[in-house]
């Protein structure tokens, strides 16, 4: 089978993890003699490139930047410009993904993340009859919908359709929607997409990184001095770091443990980064936690061998947590919240704990319950392992893809009237 998989970032220019994933499961398809090629943005990228089937061609749009949101607090005047600069990256990225198209004749177009470059790539695959099939990770295309729909000014909806290169959102085809988690299909099926045209697959973890219980137990079974606490993510108000910074207060300052620290892997930028900093001073925290910025993501896999607890305190609804079953692969006992994506994975108690959002009370509370039971602690350990295994690995992922793609070749619908771009 001939794939293109179109994303708006592959690594190695990733900011978080569904590139990782993505890029892993292009691996995992060609393993099995598929063909596969990626289209992707000039992102960070030494202009236009072409290196081992990866097409760094599309331009991003400079309003949804990946990094600097602050393009969306521009002066009007400022953020017209950025808005025609968006109609001539459209123009140019459907007529990029055309010619690509046109060139490799691919059976299918897997669509990913399409954030920062537009849904024109989109447009050209369906204007050239390709099937699309989407692996969704996150709201990218519910923000989209309502963007271009929910305006109430007819003139206003029209002009945002036309600059997003479409002419009418709802003349796009998304039969074909793969959500990561039972979470997320609910919040596209509550914005106004079909239930019936969306799926669940999940995310999956390569099966080489899920260690083995001979591991697990050579890993572990040295007491320890000190309980070593975990956060890997941006140091951002969503992902709730602040939170893991309070329950470790609590634990010192109310429970007089000193023989704690906590490790925060991740880049922050903006005044968030910085009152979180200024956070650790004030609590007197400075000897507890370390910032440690942003690391390789092979080095964050071997690093979850030297941790007890894995926080994931996220405040907002994470689609998938990409994060948790990394660390669980790992042997890692997590904390997570109870929302979002973890519910798929988290049975607490068993394979994991969850607690509430926004409650540091309760995070330390757990993190408590795990220093004080380890009996508990392995039971987790062993269950979290069982859990990757049967359902989240990369391979068994990949099998489901596949599945559901062959069926949509298999039943090819009439082709639609599709509205063509500026």
């Amino acid at each position: 089978m001939k794939i293109l998989m179109i994303t708006d970032l592959y690594p190695p220019h990733h900011v978080g993890g569904y590139e990782i994933r993505c890029k892993e499961t292009a691996e995992e398809l060609r393993r099995r003699g598929h063909e596969v090629e990626i289209l992707t943005s000039t992102w960070e990228a030494d202009g236009s490139e072409v290196e081992n089937q990866v097409h760094r061609l599309l331009a991003s749009n400079p309003l949804n930047n990946p990094r600097e949101v602050a393009f969306r607090d521009f002066l009007q005047l400022r953020r017209r410009y950025y808005q025609l600069k968006e109609v001539f990256n459209n123009r140019r990225n459907y007529d990029v993904t055309r010619k690509l198209e046109a060139q490799i004749k691919p059976d299918v177009a897997f669509i990913w993340n399409m954030d920062s470059v537009g849904v024109v790539p989109l447009l050209a695959s369906q204007h050239q009859d390709i099937p699309t099939v989407f692996s969704i990770g996150d709201f990218w295309l519910l923000r989209l919908k309502n963007e271009l729909c929910d305006e109430n000014a007819p003139l206003k909806r029209k002009i945002r359709n036309l600059l997003a290169g479409i002419g009418d959102f709802g003349r796009l085809d998304f039969r074909h929607l793969l959500a990561i988690s039972t979470k997320l299909k609910q919040n596209y099926i509550e914005g106004g997409f079909p239930e019936a045209n969306i799926s669940v697959i999940p995310r999956g973890i390569q099966s080489s990184l899920v260690i083995s219980e001979d591991q697990l137990c050579g890993n572990h079974d040295t007491p320890k001095r000190t309980t070593n606490l975990l956060f890997v993510g941006r140091i951002v108000s969503e992902k709730a770091p602040d939170v893991a910074v309070k329950a470790l207060s609590l634990l010192v300052s109310e429970y007089g443990m000193t023989g704690i620290c906590l490790d925060l892997i991740g880049e922050g930028r903006g005044t968030y980064a910085s009152d979180l900093r200024q956070m650790v001073s004030d609590l007197n925290l400075d000897q507890y936690v370390r910032f440690l910025g942003w690391l390789e993501h092979d080095r964050i896999l071997d690093l979850y061998l030297a941790y007890d607890v894995l926080l994931f305190p996220s405040r907002w609804e994470e689609p998938g947590g990409g994060t948790i079953l990394e660390a669980m692969a790992r042997g890692l006992p997590v904390i997570a919240t109870s929302r979002g994506g973890a519910l798929d994975v988290i049975r607490d108690g068993e394979n994991g704990l969850m607690v509430p959002a926004d409650d540091p009370a309760a995070l330390a509370d757990a993190i408590l319950r795990l220093i004080q039971n380890s009996i508990l602690v392995q039971e987790i350990r062993y269950e979290a392992l069982k859990t990757i295994r049967d359902r989240f690995t990369l391979e068994r992922v990949v099998d489901l893809n596949l599945q559901y793609i062959e069926g949509v070749l298999a039943s090819r619908p009439p082709s639609l009237d599709h509205g063509r771009p500026l």
